[in-house]
């Protein structure tokens, strides 16, 4: 497991026009709790989904994922690119070669994540191939939850090679349940540490971006993750209680007064 940073400072923090009641604010991965969801990514690659064959011989660790698909979690991914994205798992049965043979190029200065890269947890995560010409806008996908949520984030990177037009950037979109914004964050990735360039290996897979809202006034349906070449892990999310949660809480509260 990594040594998580909260890096790389966040670029803009912007509300959105619609329904939200409270300001969207950067969320960090303490503000989420037990009662968090982690989408961790793992069991997909050569479980639910068939490996993607390398030519005749050589089959990778990675899994193209259908558009829509259901994730574990419920969450369902999709994106309006033509590439289809991947989940990338080092402990996935049945691919060929040794992991060390096996990478996700983010560019020449993002790096290559590889089997030793410092991952949040487990060895596997998300890859969209998306964004992938810097002359065109950044890519997107899309992931709607099971439930309103009242907070989100995940650990990302994208493509970082700035005299070639990439920036490293990552934007986190909210939407309501009509699918108007309520608002979003960015940060600026900073890659990850090489095969060739270590061990050590001190770049891993550790970009916090996270949002939610103070109050958790209002409720998130889905997400829209914007930039070159998006990768995450550890995709968490709240979700808003229940109006007997509300209930229960209401009647605790009333009881503990009365005791008193």
């Amino acid at each position: 497991m990594c040594h998580h940073r909260l890096c790389c400072a966040v670029l803009m923090v912007m509300c959105g026009t619609g329904s939200a009641l409270s300001e969207i604010v950067p969320a960090v991965p303490g503000d989420f709790g037990p009662s968090a969801i982690v989408e961790t990514f793992e069991g997909i690659a050569g479980v639910s989904l068939p490996l993607v064959e390398w030519g005749p011989e050589f089959i990778t660790p990675m899994s193209e994922l259908l558009n829509p698909y259901v994730l574990p979690s419920g969450v369902v991914y999709s994106s309006n690119n033509p590439e289809q994205a991947r989940v990338f798992d080092y402990d996935a049965p049945g691919y060929s070669w040794g992991p060390e043979a096996w990478g996700w190029g983010l560019s020449w200065e993002g790096g290559t994540i590889h089997y030793q890269t410092p991952f949040p947890s487990g060895a596997a995560f998300f890859g969209a191939y998306c964004g992938q010409s810097s002359s065109e806008p950044v890519g997107t996908v899309t992931f709607t939850f099971p439930w309103p949520v009242r907070s989100v984030g995940a650990y990302v990177e994208a493509n970082l090679w700035p005299e070639n037009g990439y920036d490293g950037v990552v934007t986190l979109e909210a939407f309501d349940e009509f699918g108007v914004s309520l608002g979003q964050v960015a940060v600026v990735t900073d890659g990850v540490t090489s095969p060739w360039e270590g061990p050590p290996y001190p770049n891993g897979l550790d970009t916090w971006i996270g949002l939610g809202t103070h109050d958790g006034a209002f409720s998130i349906y889905s997400i829209a993750f914007h930039g070159y070449n998006v990768v995450a892990d550890d995709l968490m999310f709240v979700p808003v209680p229940e109006p007997a949660s509300f209930l229960t809480l209401a009647l605790a509260v009333i009881c503990v007064v009365r005791r008193r």
